[in-house]
């Protein structure tokens, strides 16, 4: 996956807040920022990338799974 350098300008109050956080969830605050943008895209419904391969893989599976020959129940919790 190629990566790309973003760089803006922000309020530094924001920017104290948004860091606040990040250090809170262990995280840097590049790695937070990051996260908050992917989120935002599968709220909107934009696959991209790593996350677009995974819906795919998910929708095999299920195909799989749940064809008319090979019908594999749910799991149960009864032993």
């Amino acid at each position: 996956m190629s990566k790309a350098v973003v760089s803006f300008k922000i309020d530094s109050r924001i920017k104290e807040i948004l860091q606040k956080l990040a250090e809170e969830d262990t995280r840097t605050l590049s790695n937070y920022l990051v996260t908050i943008i992917q989120d935002h895209l599968k709220v909107r419904g934009i696959l991209w990338g790593a996350e677009e391969q995974h819906e795919e893989n998910e929708k095999e599976e299920s195909a799989i799974r749940f064809s008319s020959k090979n019908i594999t129940p749910p799991p149960t919790d009864d032993h």
